[in-house]
């Protein structure tokens, strides 16, 4: 048996899925206003190059936790049910990686920092058998601001790095800093996309890289 393991923001989608959703979730008056201003403005150091990735990741799952904080798991749960739609934000290649990967010789595994909650919510779309993200604690009914998982690229080698001794190859795809980690453990690693940022803090790491044009076809070699 072999793996696939991919990451989920910018690699299969083209929206930062965790974002957009506390966006639907500060619109639809479940959170108190004021993430996507305090968002906007982190993305706008992170873009001018005052605080590096690493960091901005950080800040960010920070604001979440601080916009989750008191706010009822069942609303949140309501609102991924009736009116958050990821499946619309979802790159062509992604939706068939099934059809490269069968399910008899690969496994699909997504690796990401995003909400479990919201990844659940793609996983018929594209058939993965398992993920690993980042969770949020609750008590009784209200979210802590507190993890019980976190996932940034330390977590994300770890994981990969775990799993290697029971695949005969590993494969990872990914497109930010974040994603070095796993990278770094696979037998063929490919960075998707990469803004020039991200090529930047390479360093060491062995990788091709690829687009969404082409993406599906250097897999198919490494079949």
């Amino acid at each position: 048996m072999n793996a696939i393991i991919t990451d989920y923001d910018h690699t299969l989608s083209d929206k930062f899925m965790t974002v957009e959703f506390l966006h639907l979730l500060e619109d639809l008056g479940v959170t108190n206003p004021g993430y996507k201003k305090e968002y906007a403005n982190l993305g706008k150091r992170y873009r001018s190059g005052e605080i590096k990735y690493n960091d901005f990741v950080d800040r960010d799952m920070d604001l979440i936790r601080k916009y989750l904080k008191g706010v009822k798991h069942t609303d949140v749960l309501r609102v991924i049910r009736e009116d958050f739609e990821p499946e619309k934000n979802l790159f062509d290649w992604s939706k068939k990686i099934r059809e490269v990967f069968n399910k008899d010789e690969w496994m699909f595994i997504v690796v990401s920092s995003t909400m479990g909650a919201c990844l659940e919510s793609v996983q018929e779309h594209l058939d993965f058998d398992t993920y690993l993200a980042s969770s949020y604690e609750t008590k009784g009914t209200l979210y802590t601001g507190e993890f019980s998982c976190e996932v940034k690229s330390e977590q994300k080698g770890q994981y990969v790095a775990a799993l290697k001794g029971a695949f005969e190859k590993t494969i990872v795809v990914g497109d930010a800093p974040g994603d070095f980690g796993m990278m770094k453990f696979a037998d063929k690693a490919f960075l998707f996309e990469p803004k020039e940022s991200t090529l930047e803090q390479v360093g060491n790491l062995k990788f091709e890289i690829v687009d969404r044009k082409n993406v599906l076809k250097k897999l198919k070699k490494e079949i």
